[in-house]
C-alpha cells in the first residue's frame, strides 16, 4: 500500500506551513531588481528591513490558526525553524522545496535574498537534494524595468 499522495484528491496527511519571524525586505540587488520592482523606475524609496512587529505578529498569529486547524484534523505539519538568518523570509516554504514521497528537493528562488531559505527545513528532512544556485547577473533581462510609471 502506497502512504503517500499522488494525486489532488487523497486526504492531507503532512504539510508545511511557514513563518513570519524575521521577514525582511532585502538590500536591493539586480535579482530583487529586475522580479520585484521591475515595474518602478525608481526604487529609491524602497527601503529594506525588517516588517514592522505589528506585521509579524498578526501573520504568525493567523498562521498559527491555520496550523490548529490543520492539526485539528489530523494533518501533521511541518514549519522552518524560526531563525533570524532569514534573508527574505520563511513566509511561503513551499516556493523553494519540492516534496515528492521521501525526497525533499530544494528548488532555489532566482531572486537571491530567498536562494537559501530551503535551509531552514534542514532539520525536519533525512535528506535534501539540492539543485544549483544561479549567480551569475546575466540570468536577469534588466529589459523588463519599467521606463515609465504606470
Amino acid at each position: 500500500m502506497n502512504i503517500y499522495s499522488t494525486n489532488e484528491w487523497d486526504p492531507l496527511k503532512k504539510v508545511i506551513v511557514g513563518v513570519a519571524d524575521y521577514c525582511r525586505i532585502p538590500e536591493m540587488d539586480k535579482s530583487l531588481r529586475c522580479i520585484n520592482y521591475a515595474d518602478k523606475e525608481n526604487v529609491s524609496e524602497v527601503k529594506s528591513g525588517l516588517y514592522p512587529d505589528q506585521v509579524i505578529e498578526e501573520s504568525n498569529e493567523d498562521l498559527d490558526i491555520f496550523v490548529n486547524f490543520l492539526k485539528g484534523e489530523g494533518v501533521e505539519v511541518v514549519r522552518p525553524n524560526r531563525s533570524s538568518k532569514v534573508e527574505y523570509y520563511n513566509y511561503c516554504p513551499r516556493d523553494t522545496v519540492f516534496v515528492y514521497e521521501e525526497k525533499l528537493l530544494a528548488t532555489p528562488m532566482s531572486l537571491r535574498a530567498r536562494s537559501r531559505e530551503y535551509r531552514h527545513m534542514l532539520p525536519h528532512v533525512a535528506g535534501i537534494e539540492v539543485s544549483p544556485q544561479y549567480k551569475k547577473d546575466d540570468l536577469y533581462d534588466e529589459s523588463c524595468i519599467s521606463s515609465t510609471l504606470f
